[in-house]
């Protein structure tokens, strides 16, 4: 007798699970592209986080600019104009962690992979390290100038 009300109570919760998971709505998967608006990156959620974007106006033109910086190496100066993409492969042949001082940019390697760095440079003129964090070793220096 108690073994045939649980089955009851059993088949009831299933009827009652499969009639709320038919009538709940399907989210659409372009809904989180829809919610991203603008260059600022906002998801459309209510509230703030205390940052504004500043505004800025997109460089005119943007250049990719690809360097590799390898081990035993002297430190390499890298130039690029303000607004550029860098894509900057660091190797220095061992385990290390990496960091662009004035970016805010880390890295790590190891002696099998080398650290990327994938970063749109700042609209104003800068000079930033790529430096070994544990040796303080500077490894190369990006130059972004307006010339």
């Amino acid at each position: 007798m108690a073994a045939r009300r649980l089955i009851i109570v059993m088949l009831v919760l299933l009827g009652i699970s499969t009639a709320v998971a038919i009538i709940t709505p399907v989210p659409e998967e372009d809904a989180a592209e829809e919610r991203v608006t603008g260059t600022t990156g906002e998801t459309g959620s209510t509230g703030t986080t205390g940052e504004t974007a500043p505004e800025e106006a997109e460089p005119a033109e943007s250049n990719l600019v690809e360097a590799t910086v390898k081990s035993g190496e002297e430190p390499k100066t890298v130039k690029a104009s303000p607004g550029d993409r860098l894509v900057l492969q660091v190797d220095p042949g061992r385990a290390s962690d990496l960091e662009i001082t004035g970016l805010g940019l880390t890295g790590t390697t190891t002696p099998y992979a080398p650290a990327y760095f994938d970063v749109r440079l700042p609209s104003k003129p800068g000079t930033y390290e790529v430096v070994d964090v544990d040796s303080e070793k500077e490894l190369a220096v990006i130059e972004t100038t307006t010339d």
